[in-house]
């Protein structure tokens, strides 16, 4: 590095030096050396401001993007307006066709009501002559430029949306934070009855319902599916509504829902009653009890009863925990891969799924 360390000094030993001419592409100059001194910026000295004006649609505010809204709009009523002139062009030339046709004999005013009598355009057409030849040549023109005039209106329509759900995402993830903070406290109190695991349960439900609404509508309103409203508010609107809800029945002391009866409906569809044959299901259930209980047979033979018994203990959390955790990742992967995912069908997305969960397990293993 010099003295003033703007620059760095590389000394070169025994090389080639290749250039291209910028005028001629055709002329390459090649020069050899046994020594070449080189002096090159040093960068990172001084702070260079950029003059660059452009900003993504994360970094402009939202004045600057309603604006740019108002400007995709313009063109798009431009194009529209010119879509319409046309069509109405168009209709206007179908029925001077056929009021021709009609003078001509070539169909009467009756049998345009009979659809036995509906012939091809192309066929129609033929029976002008040159006129009809031209009609076609013109209706196949105007029919290229009226689809390209859609696919510029549909663009248009893609570039508004995107640009409001950002707009609408500026609003509603600070708002989320209110929501999210009121759905804090009956989550909390419901912690505080049934555990840390049943709150942590309850919370990451709604923390995936909510990721799940917000990275799904944006993928939706980007190709003009939904709203952008709908897209960027439904998770506000959903967790609030059932924050509100939690919130009155925490107040009024209600109790939360329970899954206490679905368990007795679990138990009495499936358990064996006294002096009562087991039910198919039944019998399923047990012989799977049975085979998943034999290794801690041969475990308390060798460790005893307690060791077994934290043992089982220990497997069961771990498998619980480790499909909550695989069904948490198949959501999450499949919302966010929302486009990958467009055309497949459910068998498609399931075989997908199933050839990749080894390596979810090799990871969480």
């Amino acid at each position: 590095m010099t003295r003033d360390e703007k620059h760095l000094e590389l000394t070169l030993y025994n090389g080639e030096t290749h250039r291209v001419n910028g005028k001629n592409r055709k002329e390459y100059f090649v020069g050899k050396f046994k020594k070449q001194v080189i002096f090159l910026q040093n960068p990172d000295t001084e702070l260079r401001r950029t003059s660059s004006e452009y900003r993504s649609d994360r970094e402009m505010s939202s004045k600057m993007m309603l604006n740019q809204i108002a400007d995709y709009e313009k063109t798009r009523g431009a194009y529209l307006t010119e879509h319409n002139a046309q069509v109405t062009s168009l209709i206007s030339r179908i029925h001077a066709l056929d009021s021709l046709s009609v003078h001509l004999g070539h169909v009467t005013a009756a049998d345009t009501l009979r659809p036995d009598s509906i012939k091809s355009f192309a066929a129609w057409a033929a029976g002008f002559g040159s006129a009809g030849v031209n009609a076609l040549s013109e209706g196949r023109k105007n029919q290229g430029s009226s689809g390209r005039l859609v696919s510029k209106i549909k663009f248009q329509d893609m570039q508004i949306s995107s640009l409001m759900v950002e707009v609408h995402k500026k609003f509603s993830l600070p708002i989320a934070c209110i929501v999210f903070v009121l759905i804090g406290a009956p989550l909390g109190i419901m912690a505080k009855r049934g555990g840390i695991a049943i709150g942590a349960s309850y919370s990451i439900f709604f923390f995936i319902v909510y990721w799940a609404l917000l990275i799904g509508g944006e993928a939706l309103a980007d190709k003009c599916v939904i709203s952008p409203f709908t897209a960027m508010w439904s998770g506000n609107i959903l967790i609030g509504a059932c924050a509100i809800v939690l919130l009155v029945m925490m107040k009024r002391e209600t109790k939360f829902i329970s899954i206490a009866p679905f368990l007795k409906l679990w138990h009495w569809l499936f358990r064996r009653k006294p002096g009562a044959r087991a039910r198919g299901p039944g019998k399923i259930i047990h012989y799977i009890r049975t085979l998943g209980n034999a290794p801690y047979f041969f475990v308390r033979m060798i460790a005893g009863t307690l060791p077994t018994y934290l043992i089982k203990k220990f497997v069961g959390w771990l498998i619980g925990f480790l499909l909550g955790i695989t069904v948490m990742y198949v959501v999450v992967d499949y919302v966010s891969n929302l486009g990958r995912f467009e055309n497949a069908s459910l068998y498609e997305i399931a075989l997908f799924y199933w050839y990749y969960l080894p390596w979810v397990f090799q990871i969480m293993s």
